[in-house]
């Protein structure tokens, strides 16, 4: 029975993009661009997996090793280029079965095309596309339907240029080919690097066929540059979009609002325009989120609302209808059934009962400003009124009232109303005084 071998290429610095973070783990709608392809290689279930990478990425194996099973890690020494980057994994294949050879930095590669790259018969089978802007693609020469050459960007001559038929980089090969044609790799070139994509050329020298299949570009993307991961950010948004309202999911204006990869709505859910929704949020039916409200690592039960510009944080469970209104931030705390919380509030590390009102301006002074943060608890059916500063550790019973403008210090018990204001001092027509002292 034949083997299928996977080697991804990973082992490329971000010079182009001008960060000391490695390409393939920057975030595409909130997900490293790497774990896209990964996933989609653990789904094949290929006999085995090598990662290429460089010696100083060792945040990026450690990311693999504690994400992922099964994958080999195999290290670049030197920089020379992706030939001498496959050559390092030969050890690693046996002579007999086919390896596809895919790149860290091309994520939406679908598993449909591998699996047509692995049961594909074909000696040598490249993934190609064609586009009317090339840029700095390599063009591909053929004839009928044979592949005769990859002639990079900066070896192109200007004719060559004018092709619109790309290579992507992929590649699926026979091993006994690749031992065979990987070592015969020159680096002589503008870059002084052993090129991969020589491997064709050096394939018909010795009557190896070589074919194309042909993808959308979409899927074959690279990200070498912030305009590649801006454009590759562009589609992932939008396959989330088009899942979601596939799903039961009313995006009044996908174009304005950003999406994380995990995100999980249910039936009836509306997403108004200008939302931002990061990852490890949920929520249930009937939802409403509206514009400008930022939600990051919550849970959300069916019939809430939220919004506008509200901001859900991580940890915060918002019980079935309840209503987070305007200017409005949670973080860390667990919301009761129908408890409401309209206006101009932050409520952080507690828990709140069922039918409970937040009023406008409240607070829960959770922080003590050195590092300690403390728990506030309020129970169910409780009123608190407008501008309340709630001083945490501090428990309000059922039913209990708390005024408006208090700050309170101590537990409030069941049906206790509860105050805590300095008292109000008034001086007659003494705001005549301060003008006339003023010259007003």
């Amino acid at each position: 029975m034949s083997t299928t071998s996977i080697i991804i290429l990973a082992a490329g610095k971000s010079s182009r993009m001008h960060s000391t973070t490695s390409k393939v783990m920057h975030l595409i709608s909130g997900k490293p661009a790497l774990s896209y392809i990964l996933d989609t290689v653990t789904s094949i279930k290929a006999d085995q997996v090598l990662l290429v990478t460089s010696p100083f990425m060792e945040d990026i194996r450690e990311y693999v090793s504690n994400s992922y099973a099964n994958i080999k890690h195999i290290i670049q020494e030197k920089s020379l280029g992706t030939g001498d980057a496959v050559k390092t994994a030969l050890k690693e294949l046996n002579k007999k079965g086919k390896t596809i050879i895919l790149y860290g930095d091309t994520p939406f590669i679908s598993e449909s095309t591998i699996n047509e790259l692995k049961e594909s018969s074909q000696d040598i089978l490249l993934v190609g596309f064609h586009t009317n802007h090339p840029k700095s693609y390599g063009r591909l020469i053929t004839y009928d339907d044979d592949l005769l050459e990859i002639v990079e960007f900066t070896e192109a001559n200007d004719e060559q240029k004018l092709l619109t038929h790309c290579n992507s980089g992929i590649v699926a090969i026979k091993n006994e080919y690749l031992h065979k044609l990987i070592p015969l790799i020159k680096n002589k070139n503008a870059k002084g690097e052993f090129y991969l994509t020589d491997i064709i050329k050096l394939a018909n020298y010795h009557d190896i066929p070589c074919q194309v299949y042909n993808v959308e570009r979409e899927e074959v993307i690279g990200i070498n540059t912030r305009e590649d991961l801006s454009l590759a950010e562009e589609i992932m948004q939008n396959k989330i979009k088009t899942r979601l309202m596939n799903q039961g999911v009313t995006i009044i204006n996908p174009f304005t609002s950003y999406i994380a990869y995990d995100f999980k709505a249910g039936n009836d859910v509306t997403i108004f325009p200008n939302i931002f929704i990061g990852n490890n949020v949920s929520v249930g039916n009937n939802v409403e989120i509206h514009s400008f409200s930022h939600l990051d690592g919550v849970t959300v039960e069916d019939n809430v609302k939220i919004g506008p510009f509200a901001r859900i944080r991580p940890q915060t469970y918002l019980s079935k209808d309840v209503k987070i209104g305007n200017f409005v931030e949670v973080k860390n705390s667990k919301i009761g059934a129908e408890s409401k919380i309209n206006h101009l509030s932050y409520i952080g590390d507690s828990e709140i009962g069922w039918e409970t009102n937040i009023g406008a301006g409240s607070i829960t002074c959770n922080y003590d400003g050195i590092k300690k943060k403390s728990k506030t608890s309020i129970g169910n059916q409780v009123a608190i009124g407008s501008n309340v500063c709630l001083v945490a550790p501090v428990s309000i019973a059922d039913r209990a009232y708390i005024a408006a403008g208090s700050v309170i210090t101590k537990d409030v018990d069941e049906d206790d109303l509860a105050f805590g204001r300095a008292k109000q001092v008034t001086l007659k027509e003494k705001a005549i005084s301060l003008r006339n002292k003023h010259g007003q």
